[in-house]
């Protein structure tokens, strides 16, 4: 099962930025793909763009998510040409779309909450944030059960 995976740890100034903007206690997301070893696979301003990772999600900063009607296999078909393009991180997307409601971001970059809206299949991944991205798979999540 595909899972999403939000980090709530103190982080840098710009996570404390973003959880403040965005309302909520989470400044990054990744879609989880193997949690045995912690493979994920997102966009990070910290790794420059969009990029698979082995990430220890300690739960003390990081909430897992599961994510109902999405394959890994699915994900990795979005994932996989994007890596290997090595598209970068889109702090203008951020911008144009989270803090001035204008829903623009770039084809060729992305942020981290719209990268994992757009692996999961969401119409205009470029609205969600973290937070509203936690959001809105929790209540998916709680109306299927």
């Amino acid at each position: 099962m595909i899972k999403l995976a939000f980090y709530k740890a103190k982080g840098k100034w710009r996570n404390r930025l973003i959880r403040i903007w965005t309302r909520g206690p989470y400044s990054h997301c990744e879609v989880l793909l193997n949690e045995s070893n912690g493979r994920c696979v997102s966009s990070s301003e910290m790794d420059d763009g969009v990029r698979y990772k082995f990430i220890q999600l300690h739960p003390d900063h990081w909430d897992i998510v599961d994510v109902t009607g999405t394959t890994l296999k699915q994900i990795t078909r979005f994932a996989d040409p994007l890596v290997k393009a090595q598209l970068k991180y889109d702090w203008l997307g951020i911008l144009l779309s989270q803090v001035l409601p204008l829903a623009r971001h770039s084809k060729n970059k992305w942020f981290c909450s719209e990268f994992c809206a757009a692996a999961i299949g969401l119409p205009k991944p470029q609205k969600y944030s973290p937070n509203s991205l936690h959001r809105y798979i929790s209540a998916r999540s709680s109306a299927s059960t």
